[in-house]
């Protein structure tokens, strides 16, 4: 398996997480090349940060160094509509300036973020939802910062559960928009905000499970995993990583059967992945090793779960589960 990158057309556009630029892309990519960070690491800036899929992220690398390459010779100017990334670049190597849009929340959107916060504050209702993924990305700015002080906990909660229903409302709706699959395109705006959307509930998750509300905390993972699987469900990656932390979660309260179904949901969608790499002959990279790495953490989290658990499973895993998970490590190991 080639790096996807080779299989970009002449448009080369990509959108970024809200609040951050392709200009602080380009930025960070190429501060980054002269840290000591391993990819790994970069990777993770590339595809949390800025909400990249795996492939945009190697895409990003990619016209960086091909914006700088041209950058000797001023007849080589990049297109900045169809390749932009390389055109900052471009202009960034050769010391000239770049005007990007911000793409944080409008002044309408922050203000609508302040009200539902407000509202919640005050515990003046019921919650409200948005249509707005910027304000509900904001609202969750604004309950992070809630969670720093010291402070009411019930309040906390007041603000956490609006949260939850913002995120909700605003993920529903931008998950209707593409008409054209199940989850949006890598590379738009759509796909940019489930990512942070998914990413918010995860936090949220970790506010909860601070606020000792381990109850809350299963839900808005479960937030998570809806968010995950509609708008980012071709990624193995990160539906993955939310059906492990949602098992995880269950297993902690003590749902053993819970935490199964979603270990053997991760093996029944992700087995064909060994045997996509044992074909290919070569070692797995970037998303599909994650990918195996969450096949392999599933397959140890369902032998860790007692047989009063696994009675109530289905066969599906069964006696085929350590093998696949010898042929699992075997690939990893490559």
């Amino acid at each position: 398996m080639s790096d996807p990158t080779t299989s970009f057309t002449d448009d080369l556009t990509m959108c970024v997480a809200r609040g951050e630029t392709l200009a602080s892309l380009v930025d960070y990519v190429m501060e980054s090349e002269g840290s000591a960070a391993p990819w790994a690491e970069r990777l993770d800036v590339l595809t949390e940060r800025f909400a990249l899929s795996f492939d945009y992220a190697r895409l990003a690398i990619d016209r960086v160094d091909g914006g700088r390459v041209r950058a000797a010779n001023p007849a080589n100017e990049p297109d900045p509509a169809k390749d932009p990334v390389a055109w900052i670049s471009y202009r960034r190597a050769r010391g000239e300036p770049v005007s990007v849009d911000a793409t944080g929340p409008s002044l309408k959107e922050e203000h609508e973020a302040t009200a539902l916060w407000r509202h919640a504050c005050q515990g003046a209702g019921a919650t409200r939802g948005t249509t707005s993924v910027a304000a509900a990305l904001r609202l969750q700015e604004l309950a992070a910062a809630m969670m720093a002080e010291a402070g009411d906990a019930a309040r906390k909660e007041r603000v956490l559960l609006q949260t939850a229903t913002a995120l909700s409302t605003a993920a529903e709706l931008a998950s209707t928009r593409s008409a054209t699959s199940r989850a949006p395109p890598e590379g738009t705006q759509a796909w940019a905000d489930g990512v942070g959307l998914g990413d918010c509930s995860r936090r949220l998750a970790g506010f909860h499970a601070a606020l000792g509300s381990p109850a809350m905390e299963r839900r808005a993972l479960e937030l998570r995993g809806r968010v995950v699987t509609r708008m980012l469900g071709q990624s193995h990656a990160r539906v993955g990583r939310a059906m492990l932390d949602s098992a995880r979660c269950a297993l902690g309260m003590d749902d053993r059967a819970d935490a199964a179904s979603l270990c053997e949901a991760v093996v029944a969608d992700f087995a064909s992945l060994v045997d996509e790499w044992e074909a290919a002959q070569e070692a797995p990279f970037d998303e599909h090793r994650t990918a195996l790495e969450h096949l392999r953490a599933a397959l140890d989290m369902l032998a860790s779960i007692d047989q009063a658990a696994a009675d109530d499973r289905s066969d599906r895993v069964g006696a085929a589960a350590p093998d696949l998970r010898a042929r699992c490590v075997a690939v990893l190991a490559r």
